[in-house]
């Protein structure tokens, strides 16, 4: 009996290892908002962490990311929904000599490997053509498509602009807007907390003079495009 059991855990473990393996996607506390110097297209900067889940050996392959937004309260109006298209994965490289960092593109659009020791860490760049960010809230969902499943795995996020950020972005074209979730409340703001903001509950409105971008409170040093 002892031998029986042992047999079938043997085979229940060796169908695990050898199972198709199960993917998880975590959003970061911080994504990047910005748009091109023409003013053509928006872009999203992230940095999710895709990996494999369970004790399998095997690898998985992501063969695609897609990114929608919707902006709530403007479904009939123009330009209340976008289609990113993933474009690029990169990093961030410093300049000693201006003191800037810059999103350097590493890889276009391509399937990679993830395994349970090498999840995915790269910096992940989402556009969108003819279409420019708004103030508003906006509901989006990041799509993970992958080799052995014909079901995608979808992550729904939200975030919330205001006026003051899109100014920002729209007046400083390459700028990164920081934006992120967890930025410290403001019991007035009845606003989704869950959402990823743009600046703390209750910031000044004021906009940034060309010459000068300042950092919101909290963040990193506003990067720039190389």
């Amino acid at each position: 009996m002892a031998s029986l059991t042992a047999l079938v855990i043997s085979v229940y473990s060796f169908i695990a290892v050898r199972s198709a393996p199960g993917i998880t996607v975590v959003m970061p506390d911080m994504i990047r908002l910005a748009v091109d110097s023409k003013g053509t297209y928006s872009k999203i900067l992230m940095q999710p962490v895709i990996a494999v889940l369970g004790e399998t050996q095997r690898a998985e392959t992501v063969t695609g990311l897609a990114m929608q937004m919707r902006r709530e309260g403007a479904a009939k109006s123009p330009g209340a929904q976008a289609d990113f298209l993933w474009y690029a994965s990169g990093h961030w490289q410093g300049d000693v000599t201006t003191g800037q960092y810059g999103f350097v593109e590493e890889n276009d659009a391509s399937p990679f490997l993830v395994t349970r020791d090498k999840p995915s860490v790269s910096i992940m760049d989402f556009r969108a053509d003819n279409w420019l960010f708004a103030p508003g809230t906006y509901r989006a969902t990041l799509t993970v498509r992958r080799a052995t499943d014909s079901r995608p795995l979808t992550v729904h996020w939200c975030l919330t602009l205001r006026a003051r950020g899109v100014a920002q972005i729209k007046a400083h074209p390459g700028y990164f807007l920081p934006i992120r979730k967890d930025w410290p409340a403001n019991p007035s703001d009845k606003s989704d907390r869950s959402c990823y903001r743009g600046e703390p509950s209750g910031a000044p409105a004021e906009v940034p003079s060309p010459t000068s971008v300042p950092t919101p409170t909290g963040t990193p040093p506003a990067r720039k495009t190389g």
